[in-house]
């Protein structure tokens, strides 16, 4: 283990010093005040704390939310302190930070701890003044990622951008058109790493009469990382000859403007910011600051001093965004936090802005379904193009792949509209993601480059990398991109091949239109239950107990047979093949699908299904979608339910996993009851089952395949038909009908475990016909 590491025992010991001088002041620690006053508006505190102790196993832990999290960063900043006085950069910013608490109230122990931890960098990496600003920007990022433990760093969205990402993005820059008057900002700079080092290999290429770097980011202790860093640089541009970067380091929110009294977007005009129990707006009006600061005890006249200076340097940061820095070049890796990971305080304050731009184009229920999906870091861009950008700026982002090629959730980022007139243009994508990029992260990435005030045009350069990403060595395979569909604005951008303009052109809706299957709302732990024995008219079961975070009480009961139904989760789908593996407990009529039965008629009709239910009455109604959804329903309702729930035959096919080909199967009514899909499972539904063999057979082809290869993730939702031009079954085409006998032989063959290749080789070359229209209609 490393020694920096908080988990470390050589620096628990220091970590619990922090904590019990903390927890001696905790009441009237201003510095802790403003930090969590600050930080709250990002973070769950509380899970952070809970998180951070989980890895820690310390003898206790303080009960106030935040402050565990609060020692750590004071931690890491007594190691910057450290790396400050071993690189040389010592005094080089003397800015006073949310952490300088521990220097000034107890300044013994803090020449110790920075002593010791001085002794452990030296030992570990050697004289640090002997390293080039590239090597200790990446210092910095590695002591970073080191210091808090992956669980956190995910909690909170923070990851190290590799080296090797940020040179490649450089790449993709044409340097020549940037003007020598650079203004470069990062809005979510972390370590300041991406920016800087982006600047050096731009400088590396040519020269610049002036450079000013703008860096900010919303957490303390990454802008405490930023300003060692650009220190650090400086020096380094300093003894090599070079004029030093102009430079501005902002504690500050670059996407969200404080509440306004005004409706238009993005604006502050009447803003006022609420700290240390007084409002502030832009003039900080003296007698409020005092009077602030006055709330405050300090234990000395230094202390004070020196938390004024902060507190006023705190304020002037979080208007310091509300109007354009006019930056030539914006980059960055902003946050990739879905919407509904967002805490719920700030996605409020967001709300408003987000809900006003470009960025959603859903409506009705696919707008409260899809809202959640939404990706913070399209925010960064769209605000960046909107109000941070000089006229004609180019941008370069590290993003989430799906942002250019998700379906729904992005549609409205492609449009690259920012506010009511402003347009920019995405220029070239580089596709990562098939590499591991992000160490103890999963998302599958991507780099796009931008240019502000330009119009979308197409195609442009696509890059793909191949193999995992060497230091020194990465090969990408380099073709064009354009969206899928020329006629739909906001559609996935795709890599096109040369050989697939007729792909291209064949490229169209579907006549049919899927469903997802039914969501408990996150009551699977409750509905979905074992059967234990039939007797009759009734069935012995016991709820499940456990879903995906969540454990609750396992009871056993007696209900009616009527009420429980096959459920079919998504692993129960493979090619040509579908059973039902569950259960679920299911109040519903197919009289009237959209609808829970009534408690009152309910309770006369299946009296002992209510009994049972009843046992889990609050747990059903404190779900969030339950209330999302109104919460007025029965409490037993769930979602994403209607006469395709309860049809006759239904086309099904896993959600997620998707490898490649489809799983994708038919399935009827097992045992004469309706067969619920999970919500895992999408679905057609189907009155007739030669209709739905040939669905089935079309979905199950290469051709589909290869349309879906083109912009598809791990994610096979209801609009995977938006692309691969499924006509409605003819009964008088005889290709419909052969696709149809197809799917019904190898739903045969795939309970005998028989070899399907040939029968599938002939699926594909009659879907081939279809999609491309050799033949559209043959008696």
């Amino acid at each position: 283990m490393n020694v920096l590491a908080v988990e470390s025992r050589d620096v628990r010991g220091m970590l619990e010093l922090l904590i019990e001088q903390l927890d001696g002041r905790l009441g009237g620690n201003p510095w802790f005040r403003l930090w969590m006053e600050h930080t709250g508006r990002y973070v769950d505190l509380g899970e952070a704390d809970r998180v951070l102790a989980a890895g820690l196993d310390l003898p206790r832990v303080t009960t106030t939310a935040g402050a565990l999290l609060f020692c750590a960063q004071t931690y890491a900043s007594l190691v910057l302190d450290a790396i400050s006085r071993c690189s040389g950069v010592e005094g080089a910013n003397n800015r006073v930070s949310l952490f300088d608490w521990y220097r000034l109230c107890h300044p013994e122990e803090y020449e110790r701890s920075v002593e010791r931890l001085s002794a452990l960098l030296l030992s570990q990496n050697g004289d640090l003044r002997e390293l080039n600003d590239l090597d200790f920007s990446a210092l910095l990022g590695a002591v970073f990622q080191q210091i808090f433990p992956p669980s956190l760093r995910h909690l909170l969205g923070e990851y190290y951008t590799p080296e090797w990402l940020i040179d490649d993005a450089c790449g993709l820059l044409d340097f020549e058109s940037l003007p020598t008057n650079l203004v470069l900002l990062d809005p979510a700079a972390g370590s300041g790493g991406f920016a800087l080092r982006l600047l050096r290999r731009l400088r590396e290429k040519r020269t610049f009469a002036n450079a000013t770097v703008i860096l900010s980011d919303v957490s303390p202790i990454a802008v405490r990382f930023a300003e060692l860093n650009l220190a650090f640089f400086n020096k380094s541009a300093k003894e090599s000859g070079e004029a030093p970067a102009k430079s501005k380091v902002v504690l500050a929110d670059t996407i969200c403007d404080s509440v306004s009294e005004e409706p238009t977007l993005f604006d502050a005009t009447s803003a006022k910011l609420r700290f240390l129990g007084s409002s502030f707006s832009e003039a900080i009006e003296s007698d409020e600051f005092e009077r602030a600061i006055d709330t405050c005890g300090f234990v000395s006249d230094e202390e004070r001093s020196a938390f004024a200076i902060l507190f006023r340097d705190f304020l002037s940061g979080q208007f310091f965004f509300k109007r354009s820095v006019s930056a030539n070049l914006i980059c960055g890796n902003p946050p990739w936090i879905s919407w509904d990971g967002v805490i719920p305080e700030y996605r409020r304050t967001l709300a408003r802005q987000w809900a006003d731009s470009s960025l959603i184009t859903n409506k009705g229920w696919r707008a409260k379904v899809a809202a959640g999906k939404h990706d913070l870091s399209t925010l960064f861009v769209h605000r960046s193009a909107e109000r941070h950008a000089a006229p004609n700026a180019v941008m370069v982002f590290a993003l989430p792949i799906s942002v250019f090629q998700g379906r729904h959730s992005a549609a409205g980022f492609r449009l690259f509209r920012a506010g009511p007139i402003r347009r920019y243009a995405v220029t070239t994508i580089l596709d990562l993601a098939k590499s591991d990029v992000f160490t103890d992260a999963l998302n599958r990435a991507a780099l796009g480059v931008f240019r502000v005030d330009q119009e979308p045009t197409y195609p442009i350069p696509y890059g793909r990398l191949t193999g995992q990403p060497l230091v020194d060595c990465r090969q990408y395979e380099w073709g064009t991109a354009r969206p899928i569909d020329a006629t739909a604005e906001g559609s996935p951008i795709v890599l096109a091949e040369d050989h697939e303009e007729g792909l291209f052109e064949s490229i169209a809706p579907s006549e049919y239109r899927a469903r997802g299957g039914v969501n408990t709302g996150g009551a699977n732990a409750i509905l979905w239950v074992e059967c234990l024995g039939r007797d009759g008219k009734h069935v012995r079961i016991v709820n499940s107990g456990k879903s995906k975070g969540t454990s609750i009480r396992r009871i056993e009961g007696v209900v009616e047979s009527e009420c429980v139904a096959p459920l079919l989760v998504g692993r129960d789908i493979r090619r040509w093949r579908a059973t039902p593996s569950r259960h679920i407990l299911f109040l519903y009529d197919k009289a009237d699908p959209k609808k829970a039965i009534p408690q009152s008629r309910a309770s006369e009709k299946y009296p002992l299904a209510i009994n049972y239910l009843s046992q889990f009455e609050e747990d059903l109604r404190s779900r969030k979608e339950y209330h999302r959804w109104g919460g007025q329903g029965p409490f037993y309702e769930v979602y994403r339910i209607g006469p395709y729930t309860f049809a006759d035959v239904k086309v099904v096919w896993q959600h997620t996993g998707y490898r490649g080909r489809m799983n994708v199967a038919v399935i009827s009514h097992a045992g004469g009851h309706v067969v619920v899909p999970d919500q895992k499972v999408i679905l057609l539904p189907f009155a007739d089952e030669d209709e739905a063999h040939y669905v089935c057979a079309y979905l199950a082809s290469s051709i589909v395949e290869k349309v879906l290869a083109k912009y598809l993730g791990l994610d096979a939702s209801t609009h995977i038909l938006d692309y691969i031009a499924l006509r409605r079954f003819d009964p008088n085409n005889s290709l419909h009908r052969r696709l149809s006998e197809l799917s019904k032989k190898a739903h045969a063959m795939a309970l005998e475990g028989a070899d399907l290749s040939a029968l599938e080789r002939e699926v594909d070359s009659t879907a081939n016909q279809l999609f491309f229209g050799v033949a559209k209609v043959a008696a």
